[in-house]
């Protein structure tokens, strides 16, 4: 479900048309100004939002009428939700926010993406090559990052992926749509004894997904992994490079049927014309292999597939240089030797754009190119060629640019015009180039002059040593001999010659050995044995997560290192390794409970897929109270299944009642009464056990709004009834502030 440009007009059904007459005007959840309907799909619609408190546009995505009927769907959507939530990656679209309208209908909160669809693009025709790569890396990234949560796409198309505009890069990628997404078990933290969500959902998913870009083993119904995502990214790029799908047809099952047994057509077989390395090719067939283990392994070696042909291809990447109208704005690689190849029209039959009633024919770029090599070579042009521009078809007010290519192409003009090509001159050299040229030369003349007049010299030093030092030794067993008492002048010259050399060696020796022994390196005088220096803590602090983690294998009871090591991996969200560090520091370091920084990284990598399940075992265990006032915190926040009750499953335990405090367990009780009289019958208690947080909490129970969708409900009303919360709520006010003077 893409999202349209600003202003543009929707088309909408007789559904979303109510749902926008509905929605538009209102605020959703206190805080979502819907402004417009800027897109509709098979399951809803998406509207313009402006958060109230920030001020910024967001897409709400609103689940239909319809769709909400079915549970599988509401199922699919929630799964969005969640999937987008967590893979956090600047080429996927993020997800905020997601609940219910205030009548029931789910949404979602995504990044809004002012840009066009890969399907838009592959509107205007086939890709150059260089576009290609660029795009597929940054899907390969994202797909790298949510493999690495255990979530599989299983629905990768053009319609899914969104090009927008990013610091100069024209074809910034945004994946969206993770609707039939296959989330792991564990990170959904499913029970596995219960019949899994993820396993109805697969199954859900593989009948409806695109069979165009299905791989074989999911058209079968059979198990998928990351390698199903490939597939379909070695469908993208056929469909790129050629403007042409693998297999194409109308009947559904055929389909299918071909994605599972029929062999891909090579596109140099079925498109001779097409300027594509025999190496790009490869990559692409092996993306569409049957077997999955014939394809790359992950999303990371196809990454480095790519930067590999890049590299062996001699392709300079130039994010701000545009394409043309015929190929769209997109970046381009171009060979350092020779200028970007782009199929001819008469190759594949395009007609040129006609402007009869605007003005001149306009030419393709096949055509201009051709002109150029021709005015290049030296050859007539054979027909008048006019600059071109970035409009497609329709319009769209943008600004006209100049077409890829070594050669002004402005400059090219008709037969008998003075000046029929320019070669525009080179850029100037950048830095880094420059500083690798100057190292070039110097290296050269090291290994040309530098080296050879140096060994010379090395050779005649060690040829003048060799000569001399016999002498200048005797000269000093004689200096040495004159000084010595006379009735022991008569010592033989060797006997006097070993005895010097070890005089003179010893100090020598002595001094490597106290290098070697003596010295505690980088460790100053009065350091513990076993533990880290002050120094040593400096330099791996400094030196990231790397460093810390070589540096708790050589001290391993060290906690100073782990509560480093567990803020390092958090800063970069690696929860995983934040995590394993921190069961590490709750063994070593009772203190931990009282450390707030470790339990804010805790808290956050509860909420993380990977690692909710250990960072929850240490909140019950390792953090006593604190660690359980979390667990409620964060259960009573939190509205995203299945966190929500596994957190409160986990306040139900009796081992977690234990290590919290009096005040923090009359808390649970509160939050967990779900009636005014479970509620009314903690009142007593709440006095003699509450704390702060139970104030705060009976306050929130006088309020009329707060609860229910959009949080504008009066839950309740009942406990207002009489003046029991109003007694308790001011005499445990009293009680703690002590009383008034």
């Amino acid at each position: 479900m893409s999202q349209a440009p600003v202003g543009a007009v929707v088309p909408m059904s007789d559904a979303t048309a109510a749902l926008s007459k509905k929605l538009v005007g209102t605020t959703i959840a206190g805080r979502y100004k819907v402004q417009l309907l800027i897109g509709e799909g098979g399951m809803g619609a998406v509207f313009l939002v402006e958060h109230t408190v920030i001020r910024k546009r967001m897409a709400l995505k609103v689940l239909s009428a319809d769709m909400m009927r079915r549970p599988e769907m509401v199922a699919r959507f929630e799964r969005e939700a969640l999937a987008a939530a967590h893979i956090d990656h600047p080429n996927v679209v993020a997800a905020t926010d997601s609940g219910r309208t205030d009548d029931g209908a789910v949404f979602v909160v995504l990044e809004y993406i002012d840009g066009k669809s890969l399907r838009d693009r592959l509107d205007y025709g086939p890709l150059p090559p260089a576009t290609v790569i660029h795009i597929t890396r940054q899907v390969a990234g994202a797909l790298l990052r949510a493999h690495g949560l255990g979530i599989v796409h299983r629905d990768l198309k053009p319609e899914n992926i969104m090009l927008v505009q990013r610091d100069g890069d024209l074809n910034f990628v945004k994946v969206l749509d993770f609707g039939l997404a296959k989330l792991s078990v564990r990170a959904l933290l499913e029970d596995p004894d219960k019949p899994s969500t993820s396993e109805v959902l697969t199954r859900y998913g593989a009948v409806f997904g695109t069979p165009a870009y299905m791989a074989p083993e999911q058209a079968a119904g059979g198990e998928v992994d990351g390698r199903t995502d490939l597939y379909a990214v070695g469908v993208l790029m056929y469909e790129l490079l050629s403007g042409k799908l693998p297999f194409d047809s109308d009947d559904s099952s055929a389909l299918l049927r071909m994605q599972v047994v029929a062999p891909v057509p090579p596109l140099r077989t079925r498109f001779p014309h097409l300027a594509v390395s025999a190496a790009l090719e490869q990559l692409v067939m092996s993306l569409l292999a049957k077997d999955p283990s014939g394809r790359p392994e992950s999303a990371k070696a196809l990454m480095d597939a790519l930067d590999g042909l890049i590299a062996s291809e001699g392709l300079h990447y130039q994010p701000s240089q545009p394409l043309p109208k015929v190929s769209g704005n997109n970046p381009v690689l171009v060979r350092n030797d020779q200028p970007t190849r782009v199929p001819g029209a008469e190759d594949n039959g395009a007609a040129l754009n006609t402007q009869a009633q605007n003005g001149p024919t306009e030419p393709s770029l096949d055509r201009i190119e051709s002109a150029v090599i021709k005015a290049v070579s030296g050859q007539p042009l054979s027909a008048p060629v006019l600059p071109t521009t970035m409009d497609p078809p329709g319009g769209t007010g943008m600004p006209k640019l100049r077409a890829p290519s070594v050669v002004d192409l402005n400059l090219v003009q008709a037969e008998g015009v003075a000046n029929p090509a320019v070669l525009t001159p080179a850029p100037p050299p950048t830095v880094g180039e420059r500083v690798k040229e100057a190292g070039g030369q110097a290296a050269g003349w090291v290994k040309e002059s530098g080296w050879p007049a140096l060994r010379k010299s090395l050779l005649a030093g060690a040829q003048k040593v060799q000569k001399q030092a016999p002498i200048v030794w005797s000269q000093l067993v004689g200096l040495v001999r004159k000084c010595l008492p006379a009735k022991h002048r008569g010592v033989p010259e060797q006997t006097l010659s070993r005895l010097l050399g070890l005089a003179l060696g010893l100090p020598l020796l002595a001094l490597v050995l106290w290098m070697i022994f003596g010295s505690s390196g980088d460790r100053p005088p009065g350091s513990i044995p076993g533990y880290a220096s002050d120094i040593e803590m400096s330099k791996g602090v400094h030196s990231g997560a790397a460093a810390l983690e070589r540096l708790a294998e050589k001290y391993p009871g060290d906690s100073r290192i782990y509560r480093a090591l567990s803020r390092a991996q958090a800063e970069r969200k690696n929860y995983a390794g934040a995590v394993r560090a921190l069961t590490t520091l709750a063994k070593l370091d009772p203190a931990m409970a009282s450390d707030d920084e470790m339990a804010r990284i805790v808290g956050a990598a509860a909420l993380v897929p990977e690692t909710s399940e250990a960072a929850i075992n240490i909140l019950e265990s390792a953090l006593g109270d604190r660690g359980v006032a979390m667990l409620s915190d964060v259960a009573e926040q939190t509205t995203m299944e299945p966190w929500r009750s596994r957190l409160q499953e986990s306040l139900k335990k009796g081992s977690v009642r234990a290590v919290a405090s009096e005040a923090t367990v009359v808390l649970l009780d509160l939050r967990a009464a779900r009636t005014c009289e479970e509620k009314r019958g903690l009142f007593k208690r709440a006095l003699q056990e509450g704390d702060m947080r139970v104030v705060l909490h009976l306050r929130a129970l006088q309020q009329t709004n707060g609860c229910g969708p959009g949080g504008q409900n009066d839950c309740w009303p009942c406990l207002r009834r009489g003046t029991a919360l109003a007694t308790t709520l001011e005499s445990l006010e009293k009680r703690l502030n002590g009383p008034t003077p």
